[in-house]
């Protein structure tokens, strides 16, 4: 399954680390309902893609992802680590990303809460994070490529993405102003060449 992610979500999404060693040693270091909860998630959100051959998820693995991430949010993130609070951030996009794939469905609610719940979460927990703020960037070019600095940016602008599909969408507001949408030649390094063209659209 985590293959089938690199296949064909990393691509254009690469929230998730770019080494599956890399992520399975931060899956390996994580509280268990986080992780439980992003491997599921993830699991519903390949099956769901359009480009996936795997045969789709049954709507109780999609409902239980979102319980477990739900659950997940009465855990303070001053008492997690930045790693899990991460990881958490990347099961909220998951479950964007999930959501996205049935289209109207989950709209009316069908399989779960509509995108724009998992929209604000995730929005509201990368503002908690820090993620809009850039202070990182000087650090960006250099050193591991799946560092929590360089994984905290690619979440964010996969999220900065995500908001503007959802507002064009659904002619909704934005949740992510233009002020805290800046792109620099670091972002160019850090994303890849589709992803930052596709940021800044």
């Amino acid at each position: 399954m985590r293959s089938r992610y690199y296949e064909i979500i990393h691509p254009t999404f690469p929230f998730l680390p770019h080494s599956k060693a890399s992520l399975q040693a931060r899956l390996a270091s994580t509280t268990g309902k986080i992780r439980d909860a992003l491997l599921l998630a993830l699991k519903c959100t390949v099956r769901s893609n359009p480009s996936s051959t795997l045969r789709p998820s049954q709507p109780l693995d999609t409902r239980l992802a979102a319980e477990w991430t739900c659950s997940s949010q009465f855990e303070s993130p001053s008492t997690r680590s930045v790693a899990s609070n991460l990881m958490y951030l990347q099961t909220l996009i998951f479950l964007i990303l999930e959501g996205d794939n049935h289209g109207p469905a989950t709209i009316r609610g069908q399989m779960g809460p509509p995108k724009a719940v998992w929209l604000g979460a995730a929005i509201g927990m990368a503002y908690t994070l820090k993620l809009h703020r850039n202070d990182g960037r000087g650090r960006l070019t250099d050193g591991d490529p799946d560092s929590d600095e360089k994984l905290g940016q690619r979440a964010w602008w996969a999220l900065v993405v995500l908001d503007r599909w959802h507002a064009i969408s659904t002619s909704s507001p934005l949740m992510i102003p233009d002020s805290c949408v800046v792109l620099s030649s670091d972002d160019q390094v850090l994303l890849g060449l589709a992803p930052f063209h596709l940021s800044s659209e």
